[in-house]
């Protein structure tokens, strides 16, 4: 991904059938560099038709950075949330204890993050031409929230944040509408 994102257009197997560094780094330098202009809203490895692009550009509405194929594993990540199969299987939820914090400066670090990654602004999407594609999204706004605990649910927060979990593990995502993930800020 940052090979192609500077210009170069290698393919896995070139990456992976090279053992040392030495070696990729010899195979990038023999690589003609793609013309930047040609990095912006491309297709990678994918060879569509004029009226394809029309139409993806179409579905797309011009939002988004790159489209490319998904990998094997998205694929099944993709087929699993579709059929309704292994649900919550793919959600990762990471908990923790921060103390006291600046919630708006948070906010902004996190969405400096979403910025900053491709992979957090990329959606999954199968109703553009029938095919397994990821879209990587120009921007997107970081999906957070601030909870404030009653006196209840701080009183008990290790159960209300067990019962919170589980509630959120059960709440699929929309693979076709990023970003793919959440945060909740509990103020207690």
């Amino acid at each position: 991904s940052r090979l192609w994102a500077i210009g170069y257009d290698l393919d896995v197997v070139d990456i992976l059938s090279q053992s040392p560094a030495l070696s990729l780094c010899a195979t990038v330098k023999q690589q003609p560099r793609i013309n930047a202009g040609e990095l912006t809203k491309t297709f990678p490895k994918l060879k569509f038709t004029a009226d394809q692009s029309r139409r993806i550009e179409s579905y797309l509405d011009g939002q988004y950075e790159c489209v490319a194929p998904c990998l094997d594993s998205q694929k099944a990540m993709l087929y699993y949330s579709l059929t309704g199969q292994k649900t919550g299987q793919y959600l990762e939820q990471v908990e923790g204890s921060i103390g006291c914090i600046d919630a708006a400066k948070f906010q902004q670090a996190w969405q400096m993050v979403v910025k900053k990654h491709e992979v957090l602004r990329t959606s999954f999407n199968i109703a553009i031409e029938g095919l397994p594609l990821q879209v990587i999204h120009a921007e997107m706004d970081c999906p957070y929230s601030v909870k404030v605990l009653s006196k209840n649910e701080n009183n008990d927060f290790d159960a209300f944040l067990a019962q919170y979990l589980i509630n959120d593990r059960a709440g699929a995502f929309d693979l076709a509408t990023a970003p793919l993930f959440r945060i909740v800020l509990f103020e207690r």
